[in-house]
Order: structure tokens, then sequence, then C-alpha cells
């Protein structure tokens, strides 16, 4: 039965030899399409993978690019706050700055000191009086207090002046209360023709650092 079956199965391809090479070009066919189905199924994931990774290495590019523009940004920030801060190491610019006030208003008229001095570095209050060079690099925010006798407009030169100081400054308190005149019976001065004073209590402060002695900063 198997030989039979067998020889008419022979008998049957070499009549159909034509069939019997489509039907094996079709199998070869079916086999490779299937395998480039498969090679491009995993091309493509290849594809989609590296696009990915792609797309995360530009977005890491860009957080980079980023980071490099905000870090000379901060730079920049940098280098213009430490130009803005007086360098309270240099007691000369000190001495020249505390002269510019004092011609402003007359040394006779007023008495200007420093208040309070915060090491905002270290979190601490300091003395400026003292050794400062373990407070070498650390930020300051000093106040200083102008108690004064003068006229109004004398009093709006020296805010004038301290706003257009080349550092940080900020005006923390203005008192102003109107100076009477002590008079006597003998005294013929006519103080309509004289303008009036003030009395005033002003408080600045100055952002600085502890700098390295010497440099012009005032």
């Amino acid at each position: 039965m198997n030989a039979l079956d067998l020889s008419k199965i022979k008998n049957f391809l070499r009549k159909n030899i034509p069939c019997v090479i489509l039907v094996v070009i079709n199998f070869m066919l079916f086999v490779f399409i299937h395998f480039r189905q498969n090679q491009t199924e995993e091309m493509e994931r290849k594809i989609d993978t590296t696009s990915v990774k792609s797309s995360l290495i530009e977005k890491q590019m860009g957080e980079l690019k980023n980071i490099a523009s905000d870090l000379k940004n901060y730079k920049n920030l940098e280098a213009a706050l430490h130009k803005q801060c007086f360098n309270f190491g240099n007691r000369t610019a000190m001495y020249k700055f505390l002269v510019k006030l004092e011609k402003i208003l007359g040394k006779n008229s007023s008495n200007i000191a420093i208040s309070n001095t915060y090491d905002l570095t270290k979190s601490k209050t300091i003395a400026l009086n003292q050794d400062t060079s373990e407070y070498v690099g650390d930020f300051l925010l000093v106040d200083f207090t102008v108690n004064l006798q003068a006229t109004f407009s004398t009093t709006i030169t020296l805010l004038k002046t301290l706003r257009e100081q080349p550092y940080f400054t900020n005006v923390k308190k203005l008192d102003f209360k109107e100076h009477i005149e002590n008079t006597s019976r003998e005294d013929t001065t006519d103080f309509s023709k004289k303008e009036p004073k003030i009395n005033a209590t002003i408080v600045f402060s100055i952002l600085g650092q502890i700098g390295q002695p010497g440099g012009d900063n005032a």
C-alpha cells in the first residue's frame, strides 16, 4: 500500500512538474516573506528604540545646554553682585564714604554711625572694628543710622546721594520732625527768609563683603 501510494505520488509529480515547481516556489516565497517580515519587525523595533534613545539624548543635550546657559547667567549675576558690593574690608573706602556724607550734611549737624552689622554668610552679627580676617569673602548687610538737623533740601540731597551710590543701598527708616528754633526777645532774625530745618533720623543699609584690604570702593 505504501509502495503503491509512493508510486502514484511519483507519477503525479512527473506529470505535474510545473505545478510542483510552483508549489515549491510558493513555499519558498512564504518562508522568505515570513522571514523578511520578522526581520522587518525586528528592524522597526530597533528603529523605534533608537528613536526613543535619540529623543532622550536630544532632551538631555537640551537640558545640558539650559544648564550651561543658566550657569553662565549665574556667573554673570555673581560677577555683577560682587561688583556692586561695598568692600567693608577696606577701611579707607569706608572713611571716604562717610566723609562724602558729612560734606553734604556738615559735621556739626549730623551723627553718622554703624548701628548693626549682620554677616549673611555665617548668619550672625559681627563688629567691623574688630579683626575681620576670618570673615573675608562673607556677605554683609550693614545698617547706618544718621541723626541730623538740617534743611529739608539738604536731607533730600543726602537721600539722592545714597540712591546714586554704585552699591546695593536700601533706606529702611525715615523719621522727620519739625525743628523748633529757640529764640529770645532780643533775637531780631527774620526766620521767614530762612529755610526751616528739620530733625531727622535716617537708617539705611548697604550690602557688601569683607574683601581684601585695598582697592577703590568709594
